[in-house]
C-alpha cells in the first residue's frame, strides 16, 4: 500500500467537470503524490507538469496555485489511506494476526509516503501555507478517527466490553504514528517486521493489563 502512489479517489466536486478535465486532474494529483514522496513538499508546477505529461498552463487552468494542487494531492492521498484502513477494520483470524496485518500495512504506508509525510507531520501550523495547513488538520482528524476505530476493534476482539480503555487508545495512537515508524526504522535501523512485532507486543500488553484491571468489562470475544 503506497499512500502517494495509488488510485486517486476523486473529489465529489469533480462530478461537475468534463471528463477530460477530471482525467487531467487525476494525472496531476497522482504525479504530485509521487513527487511529494520523493522530494518533499517543495515541488514546482514545472516538475508536476513534466511528471504528469501536461502543460504548465493547463495545470493553472485546473488548480489556482501550486499550493492548492499540493493541498489537493495530500487530501486525496489521505482519503485513500483512510478508505484502505476502513477496509482492514474487520478482525479476521486471531487478534495477534490481525494486529500484525494492520500494523504492517500502516508502517509500510508511512515508509512509502516518503519525505512529504515527515515534513507535514512534524511541522507547526504557522510553518505551512494555508492549503497545506488545512490538509494537515484534516490528516490529524482522520488519524484520530482511524486510531479510535482500530482501538475499538482490538478491544472487542480481545473480549473487552464497554468503552475502549483510554490507555489502549493512547497506545494505538503511539504505535500507528509516523513518528514511531521513523524512530524505529530510520533512527534505530530496525526492520519493518521488528517494528511490527514490537508494536503488537505493546498493544497486547496494554490490552492484557486493561482486562486484568477491569474484569467486569470482559465479555465474549467479538
Amino acid at each position: 500500500m503506497n499512500l502517494l502512489n495509488e488510485s486517486v479517489i476523486d473529489d465529489p466536486a469533480d462530478d461537475q467537470l468534463p471528463a477530460a478535465s477530471v482525467e487531467l486532474r487525476r494525472r496531476a494529483i497522482r504525479a504530485t503524490r509521487l513527487l511529494i514522496a520523493q522530494s518533499g513538499l517543495d515541488v514546482s508546477m514545472d516538475q508536476i507538469a513534466a511528471a504528469a505529461g501536461v502543460g504548465r498552463r493547463s495545470l493553472f487552468r485546473h488548480f489556482k496555485s501550486r499550493d492548492a494542487l499540493v493541498g489537493e494531492a495530500l487530501d486525496s492521498a489521505f482519503r485513500w489511506y483512510e478508505s484502505q484502513l476502513d477496509a482492514a477494520m474487520p478482525v479476521n483470524g486471531t487478534l495477534d494476526e490481525w494486529l500484525h496485518s494492520v500494523l504492517r500495512r500502516t508502517h509500510q504506508t508511512h515508509l512509502d509516503a516518503g519525505r512529504g509525510l515527515w515534513r507535514l507531520a512534524s511541522a507547526f501550523d504557522d510553518e505551512l501555507p494555508p492549503e497545506f495547513n488545512a490538509a494537515n488538520k484534516r490528516r490529524r482528524a482522520m488519524r484520530r478517527r482511524v486510531t479510535q476505530g482500530l482501538a475499538d476493534r482490538a478491544w472487542k476482539a480481545a473480549g473487552g466490553s464497554g468503552d475502549t480503555p483510554e490507555p489502549l487508545v493512547d497506545a494505538m495512537l503511539i504505535v500507528v504514528s509516523s513518528f514511531t515508524t521513523h524512530s524505529m526504522i530510520i533512527d534505530r535501523r530496525r526492520s519493518l517486521e521488528s517494528l511490527v512485532r514490537a508494536s503488537v507486543a505493546v498493544l497486547l500488553a496494554v490490552i492484557g493489563t486493561a482486562l486484568a484491571e477491569h474484569p467486569c468489562r470482559t465479555g465474549a470475544p467479538g
